[in-house]
């Protein structure tokens, strides 16, 4: 018996809709994955699919070529009243959001969301294990830092927790100490501590 559609479950009455099966599978990548069948009506009428050579491939194929980061679900055939149902089981995808024809899509309910702007930039850092201040700017360099307040937060390091760190270290090795620092390139959290024009970056 199919289940009914929901967070987790799509069906779609025939292969010529594989456009929307592509976006289905990347809605249910960037939330917590899910299953679409192919060959049921909308009100649960097994419909059935024609298979033919290269046909699961075919449908394989466009589902890879479409989404970003590329999806390869398990595809599989059932029989359901004695006609041929395709079973595309897709996972949850580690790096979100997935998209589909360039746009991030997320399952909510029955319905496949496009993402805000703001929706894709914390899903983004939230599955790499980032939150906003860690991100890097790579157009920053050590001269948009003003060695001024990092000394004077080191000597107020060193007075209030007795962190044992000369005041006079260069910005560098401090900010690199502090953790201020990711692959070379200053992040966010450097620019608002101690960036002479912070608001530069981060308008």
């Amino acid at each position: 018996m199919i289940p009914e559609e929901g967070q987790t479950v799509e069906r779609k009455e025939s292969l010529s809709l594989w456009r929307d099966i592509v976006e289905t599978c990347a809605a249910f990548a960037t939330a917590q994955g899910g299953k679409v069948f192919v060959g049921v009506a909308d009100d649960g009428r097994i419909t059935g699919v024609q298979i033919g050579k290269g046909t699961l491939e075919d449908l394989a194929n466009r589902i890879a070529q479409n989404t970003a980061p590329r999806i390869v679900p398990a595809i599989t055939v059932e029989r359901e009243q004695g006609l041929a149902v395709i079973i595309v089981a897709v996972p949850e995808h580690q790096t979100k959001p997935v998209t589909a024809f360039g746009r991030p899509y997320r399952r909510s309910g029955r319905t496949n969301q496009v993402l805000q702007a703001s929706e894709v930039a914390e899903l983004y850092l939230a599955s790499r294990g980032l939150t906003w201040d860690e991100t890097v700017k790579p157009e920053a360099s050590l001269s948009d830092i003003d060695p001024e307040k990092v000394r004077k937060y080191l000597s107020r390091a060193i007075a209030e927790r007795q962190w044992p760190i000369d005041p006079q270290t260069p910005v560098q090795q401090a900010l690199n100490q502090l953790d201020l620092i990711r692959n070379g390139q200053l992040t966010v959290a450097a620019l608002l501590l101690f960036g002479q024009k912070p608001q530069h970056f981060l308008v």
